[in-house]
């Protein structure tokens, strides 16, 4: 049912796009009934990718009216923040046009890729501020930050790209493909 799944610290996590739902199931506990939660209280969400970190799902995607063009959730524009121990959206930061995934770095911070505008915001995962963009390359779709978070690896759709970045001075060091 989802388009990104995901597991940590006993956490299991799917963004379900069809529904607009967050799935969570703690591992750790027994009997490990899934726990569902809707992303906004209008009639659609459409959640494409996320990530967990202490205590916190992180959730990129789009809010939908059903009947309007929103409807059928070309665009991400935002960030939902799920709080995993009260199981509710505590937060939402809406920027960019069309984001695509997430990861929690080892420095306190959120990136997320924006497809649309070639783009990785670095967010303030507890204020949901932007604090800064890096311009990378055409069609950014996933990324992966080092253990450390001074290095991040970007996929690129639109020039077949795989790039290497280091975020301790915001530089491209390698790109391949």
């Amino acid at each position: 049912p989802g388009k990104s799944a995901y597991y940590q610290n006993n956490w299991m996590a799917i963004s379900d796009f069809e529904f607009g739902r967050l799935w969570l199931r703690d591992q750790s506990q027994s009997p490990q009934l899934p726990i569902q939660i809707n992303l906004t209280p209008g009639e659609r969400s459409c959640p494409f990718s996320l990530t967990l970190n202490a205590g916190f799902a992180y959730v990129v995607g789009r809010e939908g009216e059903a009947g309007t063009p929103t409807a059928n959730c070309n665009n991400w524009v935002g960030v939902w923040k799920v709080d995993l121990t009260l199981n509710s959206v505590v937060g939402f930061a809406k920027f960019g046009t069309k984001l695509r995934d997430a990861a929690y770095g080892a420095d306190d911070r959120l990136y997320v890729t924006d497809f649309e505008e070639d783009r990785v915001y670095v967010v303030n995962p507890t204020t949901m501020a932007q604090q800064r963009s890096l311009g990378v390359g055409d069609g950014p779709v996933g990324l992966k930050l080092n253990p450390t978070a001074t290095g991040m690896w970007v996929t690129n759709w639109n020039s077949n790209k795989l790039q290497y970045w280091n975020l301790t001075n915001d530089t491209l060091i390698d790109e391949l493909g």
